[in-house]
């Protein structure tokens, strides 16, 4: 029975202990200082770059920003980089925004709509170099068939991409 309750007692302060970001409240501040900066400014969109060392906790510091995000109606994204498992540009966007896609169609046909006519109407018919990057994309800006972006080389493939993903953002 007590070697039971001593289990029990570890599996709870271990599941805290992971719920805690230590030695990190100067960064937690200045996460929810941007936080508040970009909530009054109604139409702009935030990114923040958190980097640093393998295990040195910026997803768990990241994370703190999760609810309060979502509790004012935003979106929280995120997405990792990982230079020896995935070195393709850009794949830390294209996972967030197709956690993204998943969020707004989790909220429902009238976000998809709404996000849907928001992406429309920032990219016009440049939706395609975003859908051919991000394919997620297509279940809240429907199917696109964009015979430039076919057609488009490699070397200016990127341009292209980081010209129209600055518009979408």
């Amino acid at each position: 029975d007590t070697i039971e309750e001593y289990r029990l007692d570890t599996t709870a302060w271990r599941r805290k202990l992971r719920e805690q970001v230590h030695e990190r409240q100067e960064e937690q501040d200045l996460l929810k200082v941007h936080f508040h900066k970009a909530q009054e400014q109604h139409d702009t969109a935030m990114f923040l770059l958190i980097s640093g060392a393998v295990g040195t906790g910026k997803t768990r510091l990241a994370n703190t920003l999760k609810e309060p995000v979502e509790r004012k109606g935003g979106y929280f994204l995120t997405g990792k980089f990982d230079q020896l498992c995935r070195p393709e540009p850009y794949t830390a966007f294209c996972m967030a925004f197709t956690e993204f896609t998943a969020l707004v169609v989790e909220r429902g046909d009238q976000a998809i709509a709404t996000v849907g006519n928001a992406i429309h109407a920032a990219v016009g018919t440049e939706v395609s170099v975003l859908t051919s990057m991000i394919p997620s994309l297509e279940r809240i800006v429907g199917r696109t068939c964009d015979a430039a972006c076919q057609a488009t080389k490699a070397d200016n493939a990127i341009s292209r991409f980081v010209f129209v993903f600055r518009m979408f953002i």
